[in-house]
């Protein structure tokens, strides 16, 4: 008999299709033994296929949950309750099973098991009385963990009774490490969903409106109307209140204050937005609304997918057409501009001043057209729907409600809050809360090791390292100093900070860290960018180093033509990542509910967008309602005659309940209406009895109310309908998933990760490596962050610009500590984490590099390369400011960061197209400079006036700002021809071009410049240009500058030194100069200048000693040298000797160990032999036992053709299995004497000796089809 292991033949195989039977339904659990059966086929296919394919296969079927809860409910012993924990919930701890549809196959499965929670208590008293074995202990702290991370409000009382064995540490004072290892982590959780601690403020979180709540999980991402009318000052944490805080409350305290300041900045811009709507401020751009709504139906009225969430309105104000006559005219409008009614544009509906809820345009062109035109919302949840449907049906016009669009990007906020509020672990939280306390290296694979002594030994060398063989890079790469430095950092350390100022390869050395990571070890990447130009120029830079296409995928709709077929969507439906057979009945099943549920929702919405009540829903109502309802109900009934008679209404047709009930509400006192009413019970006249008004008030109350049961039927279906399509969409992710987990090489941007954390999740990365991270967001990164991750490395630049915020009073800069535009690789940095820094760039030549070396970067070093960059023709120098006292322009509200005003100066505007035209005519083609400003006034005003002679274009950052400032429409903004480019310094950070021409805009006579007193910000202008930069401005307002005056006098001054500041004509004056030293000489001002005397004699001197010293150096050095080679080579004799005694004592032992197992061997050779000598005596002896007794018993039964078939196959024992079950079946005499005429015929020929080449044999078996098969 096979043993329940082999799940092909045996007891295994009738396990097999028991389960299946289970699962089916066919065959009920109806004791103990069946569930011991289940429990033992459960174990057999998870160790022989996979835990994830058993899951799938239980999820799926009709019966799977059901019967696996009856299973766990079978028997409650101990000795059960260890099979269910060994047999069933180990194998349910394999990761592969949390990954699958984001894990909602384990959370199904696990509240299957515990609840109700008879299984769960009897579990938990097991383990309060007696404890589980090793294995058993490891998997019940594995549950209990599962129980606090799972978000599911079936599994309250374990969860609760979790929290207490935590108390009572039962858990963290277990004698197993791997159990304590496990209660670490419930202890982190747990902590992590306690509510924040309150340190250091005056007031803390909750109380302030109907969205403020102590737990931010709680809060709704969208403000109430509440919320917006509220003047208090908002619960929002400050940075010394997270970090000085308490250690144990620490990550809660800090996913509450990233949560409450990225949610405020949300907040901020949309405020203003709102501000405008309601006429409170004013604006460039007028804001876009739509007025006279009311409610038509729900859903979309189309083939679409029905989206219960979509409400239909009529529309009779806003829509307005251009001077259009005609549908076709107004068709072809609506198709040529998209930004009329743009799809997914995000508003808000109010009444009056008020919030009704928020929502997102659904552009439905065939319904624009009609008259009046009809608008689809999509509100955010189930909840705006109930505010928004309860206020259309309140307002007997709906005048004053509107609905406003704003301007907000809420689609950058949601994803990264809603993750916020979903995260259970903070992944390297020691390293990323404690950074002051935490190790900063980690231990390495072990296959990094070798390497990583080979480059650390280069680094304490001083030699430059090829990394072309020793770490299969595949092109030539030669690497030393600091950035063999940061490449050891990038692969050693936990948090891995590499800070890299302008043009020092901060991509190239990612890159390498990559490549190494992808050669040495089996981690899967995660690369991380905040815009797709960085994620594209990054994976670029991967593909060039080799790595091949088939390792890397890519998030997200954009890309360039190189990294086009790394997209998700060019990848997935391959027919290697299609669904699985169980997904595919599951995604059936779950369509099938979803249409049961549609159905009911298009029943429900077509009553509520009805404009009258029907009767039948009044009097379903009043039957099944508390007080007087049944009364009411009966007294709307038709009486029922006993001789057989009907009561008959208008056209002699039977009465029904709904005419009575008109005629009630009538008033009507025909002597008709007394008859019928006096065949009705006596209870039920006072209710005739009635004075109309009376009747009329009561009728609204009753409609009002059936109108909010409709309602509250409409949103609980919504509901359910909701959560059924978000399980048919995680089902239909898991093509993606499947893509994810066989790539090596994931790349997105922060927000697509966000957006997509249930799909990058199942990948499992190891490393997540982020570009400029300087510029990004902290909640952007940790959010991206999953629980697999072990290493981060973070490339930036925190001396350039900080991560953008709408509001300025949350910035570092404004000084209140709330520090959101802070990024974590800043913070870190600020908080003492090591890091290192490139030092030499290759970008810039010298005399522009000077100035950013002035600035920020004072060891940065030039690659001697830079210095062969080409002068610039017809230019003088490579680096001219342009001063102008021509006063700038202002527009109002130009949506600058919503800060109030943008400038513009079209003085600079002329000079700068004047300085393109110049160059152009110099040789140099438009695609080598780019023309920067910081304003968006100005980059508007830039851009008209070069379009007279160039095509200038705009990026996507710049085109969508310039649309949010009203100062371009959206149409002109998809007209982005080349080849000039045209940006603001903020969205230029991490670019480079030949030439660079700037239009700094300020001037004025106060010294307001703005943000241009940020010296990050000047750090990127001059840090953009390879060859040269032409920059305007008002020299005198930038050097009036309370706050920047200091910074802008420096950069003056440095440029004075370096350009001399002077005309063509060169200056013969003598002038007394300072050296840096304070030695003063007198030289002519256009002299070369040749250095200071005195400096040169004091140097000379210098040199001189340092030479002496240099020697005495180097001589100790090569004595120390000379010290360690002979250790080394000592070292090296002591390990040989003793590897060889090893090895000598190794072959001894082995060669004993083969002498012993020869011995048993030939033992059991013997035995094996005589056993087969007695089989075979026994064998002889009863065959002819067998046959006496059976020829006489079988021989009258048996047909001729077996009698004869006995007699072919009894002299030699001749075995043909075939033969023998044709001969035992009843009948078909001739069939069989055919078969054993071919038989005889070949065993002729065979002894014979004639050939079968010749011969060919065939079977034909004819019949009615419909009795048989062939």
């Amino acid at each position: 008999m096979a043993s329940s292991g082999d799940l092909f033949s045996g007891r295994g195989k009738k396990l097999y299709a028991l389960f299946n039977n289970f699962l089916k339904g066919t065959s009920p659990v109806k004791n103990n033994q069946d569930a011991e059966h289940f429990l033992e086929a459960t174990d057999m296919i998870c160790r022989h296929k996979t835990p994830g394919i058993y899951v799938e296969s239980v999820v799926s079927s009709a019966r799977g949950i059901e019967v696996l809860s009856g299973v766990v409910r079978s028997d409650l012993g101990p000795s059960f309750l260890a099979k269910v924990m060994k047999l069933l919930v180990k194998h349910l701890a394999d990761p592969l099973v949390k990954n699958m549809n984001n894990g909602g196959f384990l959370q199904s499965l696990l509240v299957a098991i515990l609840h109700p929670p008879a299984f769960w208590s009897a579990l938990l008293k097991h383990h309060q009385a007696s404890g589980f074995a090793l294995d058993d202990a490891e998997t019940f702290a594995w549950l209990c963990l599962e129980i606090v991370s799972t978000k599911c409000p079936e599994l309250e009382t374990p969860f609760g009774d979790v929290v207490a064995l935590m108390d009572r540490k039962a858990l963290l004072q277990s004698t197993l490490h791997p159990v304590r290892q496990v209660a670490y982590r419930i202890e982190k959780v747990l902590s992590l969903h306690s509510v924040a601690a309150v340190v250091n403020v005056d007031h803390g979180p909750g109380g302030r409106h109907d969205n403020d709540f102590s737990d931010f999980r709680a809060i709704s991402l969208f403000p109430t109307a509440d919320e917006i009318r509220c003047k208090e000052i908002p619960f929002l944490q400050r940075f010394d209140d997270v970090f000085d805080g308490p250690r144990e409350s620490r990550a809660a305290d800090y996913l509450s204050w990233l949560f409450r300041l990225l949610r405020e900045d949300m907040l901020a811009e949309m405020r203003e937005d709102l501000a405008v709507a309601w006429g409170q401020k004013t604006a460039r751009r007028k804001p876009f609304w739509l007025g006279g709504l009311s409610l038509l139906g729900f859903g979309e009225d189309s083939g679409r997918r029905h989206d219960p969430l979509v409400l239909r309105l009529k529309c009779r104000d806003g829509i307005v057409f251009p001077r259009l006559v005609g549908r076709q005219s107004r068709k072809k409008f609506l198709e040529d501009s998209k930004s009329f009614m743009r799809h997914k544009a995000t508003g808000v509906i109010c009444r009056g001043d008020d919030i009704v809820a928020f929502g997102s345009v659904v552009r439905n062109i065939d319904l624009l057209l009609t008259q009046p035109p009809t608008i689809l919302i999509k509100l955010a949840d189930v909840g705006a729907m109930q505010k928004t449907i309860d206020s259309l049906l309140k307002e007997a016009t709906c005048d004053e409600l509107r609905f406003f669009v704003v301007n907000t990007a809420t689609f950058a906020y949601e994803p990264i809050l809603q993750r916020l509020k979903e995260i259970i672990e903070i992944p390297l939280e020691d390293a990323l809360l404690q950074p002051e306390s935490a190790t900063t290296r980690d231990e390495p694979p072990a296959s990094l090791a070798p390497l990583l002594r080979k480059l650390e030994r280069g680094l304490e060398e001083a030699k430059e390292v090829d990394l072309t063989s020793i770490a299969k890079v595949g092109k030539p790469v030669r690497i030393s100093g600091a950035q063999l430095e940061c490449l050891i950092n990038g692969l050693q350390s936990r948090v891995g900070q590499i800070q890299g100022p302008p043009g020092t390869g901060k991509s190239f050395i990612g890159a390498l860290i990559l490549i190494i990571i992808l050669n040495f070890t089996d981690y899967r990447v995660l690369v991380l960018s905040y815009t797709n130009h960085a994620l594209d120029q990054f994976l670029e830079e991967l593909m060039d180093f080799g790595v091949s296409t088939n390792d890397i995928v890519r998030l997200g709709s954009k890309s360039t033509p190189k990294t086009d077929a790394l997209r998700l969507d060019n990848q997935f439906k391959n027919k290697e990542y299609r669904f699985s057979i169980g997904v595919h009945a599951m995604i059936k099943k779950l369509k099938a509910q979803d249409a049961d549920v549609k159905g009911k929702l298009a029943a429900v919405g077509a009553k509520l967008a009805a404009a009258g009540i029907d009767p039948e829903d009044l009097l379903a109502m009043l039957e099944l309602s508390g007080d007087d309802g049944p009364l009411f109900w009966t007294a709307f009934q038709v009486p029922i005659q006993e001789d057989g008679f009907r009561v008959v209404g208008k056209n002699n047709k039977p009465m029904e309940p709904g005419e009575i009930l008109d005629i009630w509400i009538r008033g009507d006192t025909s002597p008709t209406v007394q008859a019928l009413v006096d065949m009705m019970d006596p209870q039920c006249h006072r209710i005739w009895e009635m004075p109309v008004s009376s009747r009329s008030d009561l009728v609204a109350q009753w409609c009002s109310k059936l109108r909010r049961d409709q309602m509250d039927e409409y949103c609980d279906l919504a509901r359910l309908a909701t959560k059924i399509q978000q399980q048919i969409d995680s089902l239909f992710d898991e093509t993606k998933r499947k893509v994810f987990r066989s790539k090596r090489v994931i790349g997105c941007t922060t927000t697509a990760a966000a957006m997509y954390q249930s799909i990058l999740a199942s990948a499992e990365p190891d490393l997540v490596l982020v570009e400029e991270a300087g510029e990004i967001l902290e909640a952007h990164i940790v959010t991206a962050l999953g629980p697999s991750v072990k290493k981060l490395v973070l490339i930036g630049d925190h001396k350039q610009l900080r991560p953008k915020v709408n509001s300025y009073d949350l910035t570092v800069e404004k000084g209140d500590g709330y520090n959101l535009n802070v990024s974590l690789f800043e913070r870190l940095i600020q908080q003492g984490h090591a890091y290192t820094t490139l030092r030499e760039q290759h970008r810039s030549h010298p005399d522009i590099s000077h100035f950013t070396r002035r600035l920020a970067y004072e060891h940065l070093q030039d690659h001697p390369k830079t210095s062969e960059r080409q002068k610039i023709r017809g230019l003088k120098g490579r680096v001219i400011f342009v001063h102008h006292e021509h006063q700038e322009d202002k527009l109002s509200d130009g949506g600058e960061s919503a800060r109030g005003e943008s400038k513009k100066n079209l003085f600079e505007a002329k000079m700068v197209l004047k300085t393109v035209r110049y160059l152009g005519q110099q040789g140099y083609k438009s695609k080598n400079m780019v023309v920067l400003t910081p304003y968006l006034g100005q980059l508007s005003l830039l851009k008209s006036q070069l379009s007279t002679t160039h095509d200038p274009w705009l990026d996507d950052l710049d085109s969508n700002n310039l649309v949010q400032a009203g100062l371009m429409t959206e149409a002109t903004a998809q007209l982005n021809k080349e080849p000039l480019r045209l940006s603001t310094i903020d969205n230029y950070q991490g670019e480079e071009s030949d030439i660079v021409i700037a239009s700094l805009t300020r001037s004025n006579d106060s010294g307001d410049i703005g943000f241009m007193a940020a010296r990050e910000r000047l750090v990127v202008l001059v840090s953009r240009a390879r060859e040269g930069i032409v920059l305007f401005g008002n020299m005198n307002t930038f050097i009036k500058s309370k706050k920047g005056g200091p910074l802008w006098l420096d950069f003056f001054q440095a440029l004075k030194e370096k350009v001399k500041d002077h005309s063509k004509v060169p200056c013969h004056v003598k002038i007394q100069k300072t050296c840096e030293r304070g030695h003063k000489s007198n030289v002519i001002c256009s002299a070369t200048d040749e250095g200071c005397g005195q400096c040169a004699r004091e140097d000379e001197k210098t040199r001189r000693r340092a030479a002496q010293d240099l020697e005495l150096e180097t001589l100790r050095h090569e004595r120390q040298a000379a010290y360690a080679r002979q250790l080394d080579k000592i070292d090296d004799d002591i390990d040989h000797c003793e590897r060889v005694m090893a090895y000598e004592s190794e072959d001894e032992r082995q060669r004993k160990q083969i002498e012993d197992k020869k011995a048993k061997l030939k033992g059991l050779q013997e035995t094996q032999k005589r056993r087969r000598v007695a089989e075979s005596l026994k064998k002889e002896q009863l065959p002819a036992k067998q046959s006496m007794e059976g020829s006489a018993k079988d021989s009258s039964s048996r047909s001729p053709a077996q009698q004869e078939w006995e007699a072919i196959r009894s002299p030699g024992d001749l075995v043909n299995d075939a033969l023998d079950k044709l001969m035992d079946l009843i009948g078909l005499e001739s069939v069989k004497e055919e078969f054993l005429a071919v038989k005889s015929n070949i065993d002729t020929k065979i002894r014979q000796g004639v050939s079968l080449s010749e011969e060919r044999l065939s079977c034909s078996l004819l019949g009615n089809p419909g009795t048989g098969r062939y």
